[in-house]
Formats: C-alpha cells, sequence, structure tokens
C-alpha cells in the first residue's frame, strides 16, 4: 500500500515529505498463529516498514524522487506525494508522521508535521487508543448485539477481554433455543481474535452455508469458536466420498463444523481447522495401548498451536484392537494424562501436551452402513464426538462413567453411532451436554 500526503507538485513551496514509522508493534509473527522467514530476525521485527523486505523507519521525498522499486522509496505528484508502505501483521498499529519542509517565502525553510495512527485508534483511553482498530470494535458492538440482543458492557472488547456470553445465542427465546454453557468466553482474546488466524477451513454458519475456504481470518469476540489442529498420516483408506484423500478429508472436517454451528441442533460454536502435519508416519503397533496414544498424541503436538488449538490425529487404522473391540477414535482427557503423569513422571507441559483425539478412518467405517443414517454422518458425528470428549467433564446424571449420554439416541455423546445421530437433520447436543461444554478452560489449556 501507499502512505499519501495531500500536497504535491502543484504547491509551488513544497521542497520535501519525509515520512517516519515514530513508533510500531513488533508482533511475533504475522497472525495470532502463523510466521514466516520474511517477518522474522533481526531487522524485520517491526510490524510496519517502508521496506517490503526490512525495517526502515523513514523515507524522504523530493521533487526529483523516484522509486527505488516496486518496494521501496517515493514520488511527489501534482496534488499528492506517496510512499510505499508495508504493513506485516494483521494485528500491527504504528504512528506515522510526515514531515514536510516547504519555502517559507523569506529564504528559509518552514517545519510542518502531520501525524497519524494506522489503523485509526483513538476511541479508548482519552484518544491514546488501545491497539485495536476503532471501525473493527464498532462493527464487533453490532454484531454482540445481533448476537446477543443486548448491547456490550463497556470494555468488552479490549484487547485481553474473553467475553463470550455462556449462552451462545443470548437471551432465551423461542428464536434463541441454546442453554447457558459451562463458562464465558472461548480462550481466544480480543486481540488474537482482531489479529486472526491462518486455517484451512470451518466456520460454517447456522444453515451450513459461509465456510471458510481458507487463509486468514478475524475471529469475532461476538460468538464463541474452537480451533482444531489436525494432523494426519499419508494412507488414509476409508474416507467417505471421491476424491484426493486431501479433499475427502476436509470434507469430514467441514461436516463436523456443520455440526457444531447448525441451528438445529448445533452447540452454537464455530468450528475452524488446520491442517498440520500431513505425512505422520504411524503403525498400527505404535497406538495397541492407550498410553501409546498418548504419546503418540503428545509427540505430534505443534507446541506453536497448543495454548488455543485442541489436536486431532487421524490415522488409517489401529484404534480398534482387541483390548479396545468397540472403539473408533480415542481421546485423551484430562483424567487420562493426570494419570499418566503420576504413572510415567510426566512434567505438566507433556501431559497438556497428549492431550487430543486420535480417529482411526478405517475402524470408522468398520460401522455397518445399515446401522447408520450415512456414512458422511457416521464420520461427522464421530470427530464431533470426541473433540466433545475434549470440551467436557462429566461423569454423573444422564452421563455414564464413559461421559456418554443414556436417555437420547440422537445425542451427539450417545454412546454408539445410530440412525439418529448420524442423520444431519436428527443429531444434537443435548441440554445437558450443551451445559458441560467449557470453552475456555478446554482440555488444551488446563491441568
Amino acid at each position: 500500500m501507499k502512505l499519501i500526503l495531500t500536497l504535491g507538485t502543484d504547491t509551488a513551496a513544497l521542497k520535501k515529505v519525509e515520512f517516519k514509522i515514530a513508533s510500531s508493534t513488533n508482533l511475533a509473527g504475522y497472525s495470532s498463529n502463523t510466521t514466516a522467514p520474511a517477518v522474522t530476525g533481526q531487522g524485520k521485527e517491526k510490524d510496519y516498514s517502508f521496506d517490503k523486505d526490512a525495517d526502515l523507519d523513514a523515507v524522504a521525498v523530493t521533487r526529483t524522487s523516484s522509486p527505488d522499486s516496486a518496494d521501496k522509496g517515493g514520488k511527489m505528484e501534482a496534488g499528492y506525494t506517496w510512499a510505499y508502505f508495508w504493513c506485516k501483521d494483521y494485528g500491527g498499529l504504528a504512528n506515522v508522521e510526515a514531515v514536510v519542509t516547504t519555502d517559507d517565502g523569506m529564504g528559509g525553510d518552514k517545519v510542518t508535521t502531520y501525524k497519524l495512527r494506522v489503523p485509526l485508534d483513538e476511541a479508548e483511553n482519552n484518544g491514546a487508543g488501545d491497539g485495536i482498530a476503532d471501525k473493527w470494535q464498532t462493527a464487533m458492538a453490532e454484531r454482540w448485539k445481533q448476537q446477543y440482543g443486548e448491547n456490550p458492557a463497556q470494555g468488552t472488547f479490549a484487547p485481553g477481554q474473553d467475553a463470550e456470553l455462556k449462552d451462545p445465542d443470548g437471551k432465551p427465546n423461542a428464536n434463541r433455543p441454546r442453554v447457558d454453557q459451562a463458562e464465558t468466553g472461548d480462550a481466544h482474546t480480543t486481540l488474537e481474535e482482531y489479529r486472526g488466524y491462518i486455517f484451512d477451513g470451518g466456520g460454517f454458519n447456522g444453515t451450513g452455508a459461509g465456510g471458510h475456504a481458507g487463509g486468514h481470518i478475524r475471529l469475532d469476540p461476538a460468538r464463541k469458536e474452537i480451533l482444531v489442529e489436525v494432523d494426519r498420516t499419508d494412507v488414509l483408506t476409508s474416507l467417505p466420498g471421491n476424491g484426493l484423500t486431501s479433499q475427502k478429508l476436509g470434507r469430514v472436517l467441514d461436516n463436523t463444523a456443520k455440526v457444531f454451528s447448525d441451528d438445529r441442533g448445533g452447540a452454537g460454536i464455530y468450528m475452524y481447522y488446520l491442517i498440520d502435519d500431513k505425512a505422520l508416519e504411524i503403525a498400527k503397533a505404535d497406538i495397541n495401548t492407550n498410553i501409546k496414544v498418548a504419546t503418540k498424541l503428545r509427540e505430534t503436538r505443534n507446541p506453536k498451536l497448543q495454548s488455543d488449538f485442541m489436536h486431532l490425529v487421524f490415522v488409517d487404522e489401529g484404534i480398534k484392537t482387541p483390548n479396545r473391540p468397540n472403539e473408533l477414535a480415542l481421546t485423551v482427557d484430562r483424567a487420562t494424562t493426570n494419570a499418566l503423569g503420576q504413572q510415567l513422571g510426566w512434567t505438566p507441559a507433556q501431559q497438556l501436551a497428549a492431550r487430543g483425539t486420535m480417529v482411526g478412518t478405517t475402524d470408522v467405517d468398520t460401522v455397518p452402513d445399515a446401522a447408520v443414517a450415512s456414512k458422511d454422518g457416521l464420520f461427522a458425528q464421530s470427530v464431533a464426538h470426541e473433540l466433545t470428549h475434549q470440551l467436557i467433564d462429566k461423569q454423573s446424571g444422564v452421563f455414564d462413567q464413559g461421559e456418554h449420554t443414556t436417555h437420547d439416541e440422537a445425542s451427539i455423546m450417545a454412546g454408539q453411532p445410530n440412525k439418529k445421530n448420524t442423520d444431519f437433520t436428527k443429531m444434537k447436543f443435548t441440554p445437558e451436554v450443551e451445559a458441560e461444554i467449557h470453552t475456555r478452560s478446554g482440555e488444551w489449556g488446563t491441568l
């Protein structure tokens, strides 16, 4: 982009414009979950620069200046003066100045300084701002009213806040059927959501439309979101549908995202996913015990994603074994890793890294066609079911000791796949399950 001052060669007294970056943020990477060599290392720390490839805090433009290249420099033209200006982070902020030198008409120079904050951020702290663009916060206030039917409290969108309401769609009425979940927030601060993430997909609305096609997206502090790190083995032979393995897996994950957000029976949560490792080598012998599954989850966890992403690993087969004859997928939860911590001496960090879910695609496919509504529904229900195990910690009431509900076959948390909970028009998060969902202190972030 270009930084532009509306004074140019048609202003006879104009001699020089020096554009300066008085201050700039220097956030790590360029989004909340991504970095790149181009913005990493000495001399490349700042989020704004007058040079594409390196930090550069100032550039001077005179009547005879021309850009050094397509990446750096500037030019004075009729009506305006400009310089190339680079933003290198989706959450960056800079205070810039244009120091203008003109002929004072008496043989000397007159120097005038114009100041601008990019992006505009002055609504808070008596004009000092809070590090987040005012325009975005205003838009999010409207989103909050749309989502919850009330105005946000003052400070709701401050950078460190995580304030989504327990009830994901607001005050109960005929058009807002969801119930309170276990806690406010979703483990992503306002600044993280504003800065945004790089994903591969997910993010469907309640009608199953509007999914994210991949790349960068800012999240919504007026709606709960869960983020999923997905790792996979190279071979996954039994995924439903046609196309490349990556395409079939993408459909499974997109269908899972639709389950979470569905207006009819979903949890009012948007799910996004990032495919991390695409060619793991995991043999059946590597995961034939629960300890081995936990160990493999820990070994494959991306530490850069651990703080706010859940973990999901797809293997071809090996979850269903003689010792686990009914398992299609296996979730290693808080209780399991705490026990392993005591048994094996794992540190708290190792326990956190081991939390997650492993799905055997061929194991899931062993469920007879006649037992389910569709294979697409079976895979979506199986993955959503296991991710919900990561979100809840309940073993009483309508839940059995395996954390499965016992009163409604259509429940996403019923013990086994069946005709109802694999039918996209019938499967649902029952109120009892919704009430146990923890989106802030989920398994990925607490001991």
